[in-house]
């Protein structure tokens, strides 16, 4: 009987043994699969990131020479309307000199 139960707790120690060399050889694997996805996603993740850079700079861009197009254009539009406003101020500017001297003549 002692033998038997000698015996017997070998064999369970060399089950436990066996599973947990299975067991390690599991992690392991599994393990190196985990690193292996989060290299690939991570590799993925820097493509994706360094693709929206790319198209950010070129919406700033498209911004940037949108904004510029139109401050020039505005800035031009205001230039027209200041020379006009000019020549409205210096025609009201004669008119009230040649009024005042046409009135001091009369005086």
């Amino acid at each position: 009987l002692q033998s038997k139960n000698k015996q017997s707790t070998q064999n369970f120690r060399k089950e436990i043994d066996r599973l947990k060399a299975e067991l390690a050889k599991a992690r392991s694997s599994t393990k190196q699969e985990w690193q292996s996805k989060n290299e690939q996603s991570t590799q993925s993740l820097r493509k994706e990131l360094h693709m929206l850079k790319a198209e950010l700079a070129k919406a700033h861009s498209r911004t940037k020479q949108e904004l510029q197009s139109k401050n020039e254009q505005s800035t031009q539009s205001l230039r027209k309307e200041l020379h006009m406003l000019k020549a409205e101020l210096a025609k009201a500017h004669s008119r009230t000199k040649q009024e005042l001297q046409s009135k001091n003549e009369q005086s």
